[in-house]
């Protein structure tokens, strides 16, 4: 809820929520958003091989928003094209300005 409050405060309009990587696939690739924020610990399939089945089907900003700050988990999260990696915990000073910067990356490699 705090998270949903902060960027609804910034003006970001949150399209859904999932409580498990199945359900993140399924609302992603329904909704199509622009950005999505991904946890790596999830019930069912974890946040990076959601990430690997929505960009099959749906090119977006993906930024993983996380607890786990190990080198392996980045690296991975990298190879798969997300374009930011914000450890938890967060506050709107620390998580907008790293969105805006990942999402300025994203529309970056974009127009290559």
């Amino acid at each position: 809820m705090q998270l949903k409050r902060i960027l609804t405060q910034a003006g970001i309009k949150v399209v859904g929520s999932a409580g498990d990587g199945h359900a993140a696939v399924e609302v992603v690739l329904r909704e199509r958003p622009d950005i999505i924020l991904m946890d790596i610990n999830m019930p069912g399939i974890n946040g990076l091989e959601a990430v690997r089945l929505i960009r099959e089907e749906h090119e977006a900003c993906i930024v993983m928003l996380t607890a786990y700050a190990t080198q392996e988990y980045q690296t991975r999260a990298s190879e798969l094209g997300v374009s930011g990696y914000i450890v938890k915990p967060i506050t709107a000073q620390t998580l907008l300005p790293q969105l805006y910067e990942a999402y300025a990356l994203f529309v970056d490699r974009e127009q290559l």
